[in-house]
């Protein structure tokens, strides 16, 4: 311990000169070392341009000269590319042309094709509509609407097509649509003869058989009752022997002095009449459920009957048929009418258009 402290007190001056030393130097290089300022060069400024009025105009005509050049190499441009579109539309035109005219030939072809079949069919349709209707077979005119309605209904799309290619007439088209409307209306009253035809047979038919069951039924339940009634009578007539000889017994053993012969007959009788008794107890059981399956057979087969005369009555085919009959030649008169309309008027148009296309001179 004492050697360290020897030995720091001994290094001490060392350290107190060096201090000093150090502090000297700072201190020289705080006051008097060398200060240096970075100063930034300014922009010089630039010289305004003085423009004189003159050279302003110079410069203005200038710049309008240069924009008025530009805009009439514009305005060439466009005008060559108007005349190029104008001389393609030109050859378009003439190349398009004959297959516009070749495909108006086709669609008044067609036009005129199921126009014509359309007519044909609408008229024979109403012949025999008016056929039904004087001769009350309401059987040809269902079969008709079933026969003539769809290909008139195909022949409508043919005429339609043929509408909007050879007419712009709006009044054409809506018209047409009426004349499809009134079309399709004829399709239902004549499909509701067919069912209520077919509905009326049907109850015909189920009313015959019914009739029939009914009758056979009556029969075998008549049948099924006599026979139970006989069963009954002979089961009830042997339940009476069965009594009497039961009473009979019981009297006797009461009888003194006892008559055992007399009592043992009797049992013995007793016994073979118990028998007969248990056994025909099944026979009377038998027919009597079988009367009550023929009855219960019977009053359903009736029953059916009363439901199928009382829906039959309710068809009222006496008034329906003929009203379902005037409803479809009413509405096939009104679709003919504006069918026949609109053929003609497009046939008059086409016609106008051909005769306006004949009158125009080529242009050179």
């Amino acid at each position: 311990m004492n050697n360290a402290r020897t030995s720091w007190l001994s290094r001490s001056p060392y350290w107190v000169l060096s201090m000093i030393l150090h502090v000297a130097i700072l201190g020289w290089l705080i006051w008097y070392g060398p200060v240096r300022n970075i100063m930034l060069e300014r922009g010089k400024p630039k010289r305004e341009a003085l423009i004189r009025g003159k050279e302003l105009e110079k410069v203005i005509e200038q710049m309008q000269r240069s924009v008025a050049e530009e805009l009439e190499d514009r305005v060439t441009l466009l005008k060559n590319g108007q005349d190029r579109m104008a001389t393609n539309f030109d050859t378009l035109n003439a190349h398009f042309q004959p297959f516009e005219e070749n495909q108006k030939a086709t669609a008044l072809m067609r036009f005129e094709k199921y126009a014509a079949a359309l007519k044909a069919d609408q008229e024979s349709l109403m012949q025999v509509l008016v056929q039904a209707k004087a001769t009350k077979n309401f059987d040809i005119a269902s079969k008709a609407g079933q026969e003539k309605v769809p290909v008139m209904i195909s022949a409508l799309d043919e005429v339609r097509r043929g509408v909007l290619l050879l007419s712009s007439d709006e009044t054409i088209a809506q018209m047409h649509a009426l004349a499809e409307t009134a079309l399709f209306k004829v399709e239902k009253p004549l499909r509701d003869i067919g069912s209520l035809l077919g509905r009326h047979r049907r109850l015909e038919r189920e009313i015959q058989e019914s009739k029939a069951q009914v009758k056979l039924l009556g029969s075998a339940m008549q049948a099924s009752r006599d026979e139970h009634e006989r069963v009954k009578k002979a089961y009830d007539e042997l339940a009476a022997k069965r009594k009497a000889v039961l009473d009979q017994m019981q009297a006797l053993r009461k009888v003194k002095p006892r008559n055992n012969d007399a009592i043992n007959e009797a049992n013995e009788v007793f016994k073979k009449l118990n028998e007969q008794y248990k056994t025909d107890r099944k026979p009377l059981s038998d027919a009597n459920r079988k009367a009550r399956d023929n009855k219960y057979q019977f009053d359903r087969v009736n029953k059916r009957l009363d439901e199928c005369v009382k829906a039959f009555n309710g068809l009222n085919i006496q008034t329906k048929l003929p009203e379902y009959l005037q409803l479809a030649i009413d509405n096939l008169a009104e679709a003919s009418a504006l069918e026949t309309q609109v053929i003609e008027q497009v046939l008059a148009a086409t016609k106008d258009q051909a005769d306006e296309s004949a009158s125009e001179v080529p242009a050179s």
